[in-house]
């Protein structure tokens, strides 16, 4: 999919702040504050909203540091202590504790089902990353290893 005239000009805007091909966040805000930038419109300017936003990111590291220590079969292992909730709408905010997904199998479905789907998602960027950098077959000995060593895992348990 062709970007758009906006999207033409915003990348045209990051190229600029780019050093050596770098480019860091703290350099976008500092040009975006400029209401004649053209990333401008893509943050929120009002402070005390903005204070609100970064509390709700503050939030959401705060839940999302949080494991538990669970024993299965004599294997250690720790998952979060919360997960997206499946049951909500993709832009609406939730999490879930893993111990409520342990007594519903149908949400512990959905959101391993989430959780995979990201997976996914990681594996197709990482595989338009490695063709577009000349890389895939490096990926895929990678991707391969990892089928590898999770096949030994699985019969050494």
């Amino acid at each position: 999919m062709s970007p758009t005239k906006l999207q033409k000009r915003d990348i045209a805007e990051l190229r600029k702040l780019e050093k050596a091909g770098r480019l860091n966040k703290e350099d976008v805000v500092k040009a975006a504050a400029n209401p004649k930038n053209p990333l401008h419109r893509h943050f929120t300017w009002n402070d005390s909203k903005c204070g609100i936003l970064y509390r709700l990111d503050e939030s959401l590291a705060l839940i999302e540091s949080y494991k538990l220590e669970i024993v299965v079969d004599d294997v250690v292992v720790e998952p979060p202590m919360y997960v997206r909730d499946p049951s909500k709408a993709g832009n609406e905010a939730g999490h879930i504790a893993l111990t409520k997904l342990q007594q519903d199998r149908r949400l512990a479905l959905l959101a391993l089902k989430s959780e995979a789907q990201r997976v996914r998602s990681s594996l197709e960027r990482a595989h338009n990353i490695a063709i577009a950098v000349g890389l895939k077959e490096e990926l895929d000995e990678m991707l391969s290893d990892v089928l590898v060593r999770a096949e030994r895992l699985l019969k050494a348990a």
